[in-house]
C-alpha cells in the first residue's frame, strides 16, 4: 500500500476536483465561476473505496487535518471540545498542497476561511493525516492533545484520552513504527485507512449510556 496523492471520482459526477480547494467565490476572485462547483453536503464516491462530502472552511484548515463538520457543512480542525459536544461528523482535509507548498503554508498549504473543498469521509487506504508522537501498526489512535488541533496521536496518554477518546474507524496502516522525531505533519510515510466513518469514543459513550 502507498499514500494516494491523486484522488478521483468513480461515480461520474462532473466538475469534481478532490485534490484541490476552490477559493472563496467572489466576482473579483474569478468572474468565470459564479458560485461553488457543488452544493454543500453533496457526496461522491472515489477511488480506493473513498467517500467525500463538499464543505466550506469555517476557519483556516491545514491540508491533511482531521476536521469536524457541522450539520451546515462547515469544516474546522477537530479539537477535544468539538468531539465531546457530539454535534459534528468527522473527515480529513485530504486536498493536496498547491504547487509543492509545505503542509500548513499560508499560500498553498491550507484552505482559508470561506474556501471550498471535498472532505474525505472514509477510504480503504492511502490516507495522509497530520499526526504527532510515535505511530505503531494496530495501536489505538486518539485526537492529539491541546495545541495541535486536527492532529492524530498514536498515544494512549492521559492527554490523548482527555482529548476526546479513541478514534474508532481510523487505523494506522504503515507496516513499521514511525517514531515521534520523524512524524512531521503530513508525513508521506505514514499511511492511514478508514473502512468506516470516524466515530470518537466520546460519541459512542454518549450514545450507549
Amino acid at each position: 500500500m502507498t499514500i494516494v496523492s491523486n484522488w478521483y471520482t468513480m461515480d461520474g459526477k462532473e466538475g469534481v476536483d478532490l485534490n484541490n480547494i476552490q477559493s472563496s467565490v467572489t466576482i473579483t476572485t474569478d468572474p468565470s465561476v459564479p458560485g461553488p462547483r457543488a452544493k454543500l453536503g453533496d457526496r461522491v464516491q472515489g477511488n480506493n473505496g473513498s467517500e467525500w462530502v463538499f464543505v466550506v472552511a469555517g476557519v483556516t484548515v491545514t491540508a491533511f487535518n482531521l476536521v469536524a463538520i457541522t450539520p451546515g457543512y462547515s469544516a474546522t480542525a477537530a479539537t477535544s471540545a468539538i468531539i465531546v459536544s457530539n454535534a459534528y461528523s468527522f473527515g480529513v482535509a485530504e486536498f493536496q498542497p498547491f504547487q509543492g507548498a509545505s503542509v500548513g503554508a499560508a499560500s498553498g498549504g491550507v484552505a482559508n476561511t470561506g474556501d471550498y473543498f471535498w472532505a474525505l469521509l472514509k477510504a480503504n487506504s492511502g490516507i495522509r493525516i497530520n499526526a504527532t508522537g510515535t505511530m505503531r501498526p494496530g495501536a489505538d489512535l486518539y485526537l492529539s492533545a491541546a495545541g495541535t488541533a486536527g492532529f492524530v496521536a498514536g498515544s494512549s496518554s492521559v492527554q490523548a484520552i482527555s482529548g476526546g477518546g479513541r478514534l474508532n474507524g481510523l487505523m494506522f496502516l504503515t507496516s513499521g513504527t514511525i517514531e515521534a522525531a520523524s512524524n512531521i505533519p503530513g508525513n508521506v510515510n505514514a499511511e492511514f485507512g478508514m473502512f468506516g466513518y470516524i466515530m470518537p469514543a466520546a460519541m459512542i459513550n454518549a450514545i450507549t449510556v
